[in-house]
């Protein structure tokens, strides 16, 4: 990694392609416009890598496509959407984190770099949430540099990545090897507490759902006692908690205030922006309002509604064009289409790693485990957020990338390639 033996133009070009990678996910908790630029920075280096030393590239990452087919789409369906031209250029910067994974896949060349790479992007974490302890800020306003909101799903990806990654290691007599689960295990330990910190119900939800798919997960692997330990861990660390946390009652008033649709303000809020909003969507359901556009044609929509209409859904006046859904903030500006694209790309990945993650070692599953629990807690966290797309997404995306990658070099392991039709 990082090694300067036999430069060259190619050599340089990879070089610089992980080092912009490297520095992006060490400012990922910390920088959007730093986001922005390491991004640019890795994809334009990327291409040019790709198009002078690697034209093999996408026969050989195939995995890929799953997120470059749902972009080339969605923006040639820009072109016929509410704004046109310039609603189909806005898709390109909107949802440009769909294609980090291009980067990634050209860059990382071994399974140490791949966890050098998460390794700063936990460090990154670990820095905001030393920031945010740093600055005192309390119980609900705990968020580090981001928005609470992002922080809080980025932390939730991590969390639930380390469980994973914690779980499904082996455990020996080895001191260097137990020393890292221990790190692990306090990293986990130290994001749980910066998720409750954030006091953001819809992270809460989504660490809840990880856990069980993790148990799920542990179960379809035939590791039972893996689950119930897991199981016991949870119980053991809920029951410390409860006793020593002075916020318990304020914890336990937002848990129960999750499904309360009729005193709580801030669901009654997202009930009436969806309802508006997916009526809304109903003006341009194929194709969408284009990209950053949605605002302003949502604004027109709902003056032209009336009296009724505006008080039956008052709620929404604060937050016009705001769905705080990611599903249906994609629908309403890109169209039913590219939605349905976007999310079968999604469940073809997630089906992927359900489907190979039994025919690969026992040291490599922590990957595909990971990608799989985190990516639902995610995916289930957006149907209250709006970070899918956002740069709440670039944790999102390299767990992801992950699994495939350490997938797609099992799949370049000829006895595993034997025992694959052998099963067959």
């Amino acid at each position: 990694m990082f090694s300067s033996k036999g430069w060259g133009a190619k050599k340089a070009l990879e070089f610089l392609g992980l080092t912009f990678l490297s520095l992006l996910f060490v400012i990922s908790f910390q920088s959007k416009a730093l986001i922005n630029i390491f991004f640019l920075l890795s994809f334009v280096t990327s291409i040019i890598y790709i198009a002078f030393f690697n034209k093999a590239f996408f026969r050989e990452k195939k995995y890929v496509w799953l997120f470059i087919g749902p972009y080339i789409s969605g923006f040639i369906l820009g072109f016929f959407s509410e704004n046109g031209v310039i609603g189909s250029i806005e898709f390109l910067q909107q949802f440009r984190f769909m294609i980090i994974i291009l980067p990634l896949a050209c860059f990382v060349k071994s399974k140490k770099e791949m966890i050098f790479l998460l390794i700063m992007v936990y460090a990154s974490a670990f820095i905001a949430i030393f920031y945010g302890i740093y600055k005192n800020q309390p119980y609900g306003g705990f968020h580090g540099f981001h928005s609470i909101g992002r922080t809080a799903d980025m932390l939730v990806v991590l969390l639930l990545a380390s469980l994973a990654y914690i779980i499904q290691s082996r455990f020996t007599f080895n001191l260097r090897s137990n020393i890292g689960k221990l790190i692990l295990l306090g990293t986990a330990l130290t994001l749980a507490w910066a998720v409750l910190m954030t006091e953001m119900r819809g992270a809460w939800l989504g660490v809840f759902i990880g856990v069980c798919f993790i148990i799920i997960g542990l179960f379809f692997l035939k590791q039972r006692w893996l689950a119930f330990s897991l199981l016991l861990l949870i119980m053991l660390s809920s029951v410390t908690f409860l006793k020593t946390y002075d916020n318990i009652d304020t914890i336990k008033n937002q848990i129960a205030s999750i499904a309360d649709t009729q005193n709580d303000i801030s669901n009654k809020t997202r009930l009436n922006l969806w309802k508006t909003g997916w009526d809304f969507s109903k003006e341009q359901f194929i194709f969408g309002t284009g990209a950053k556009q949605a605002s302003a044609l949502y604004k027109n929509f709902y003056d032209k509604q009336d009296d009724s209409y505006k008080a039956k859904y008052h709620y929404v006046i604060h937050h016009m064009g705001d769905y705080h859904n990611s599903y249906l903030q994609i629908h309403v500006e890109t169209g039913i289409i590219f939605f349905i694209i976007y999310i079968t790309s999604m469940a073809v990945c997630l089906l992927y790693f359900i489907k190979r993650i039994q025919k690969i070692p026992f040291e490599d599953r922590k990957y595909p485990l990971a990608a799989l629990v985190s990516s639902l807690a995610f995916l289930s966290i957006q149907f209250f957020h709006s970070e899918l797309y956002s740069y709440g997404s670039t944790t999102f995306y390299l767990i992801l990338f992950a699994a495939l990658y350490i997938l797609n070099e099992n799949d370049k392991v000829p006895s595993l390639q034997k025992g694959l039709k052998d099963e067959k």
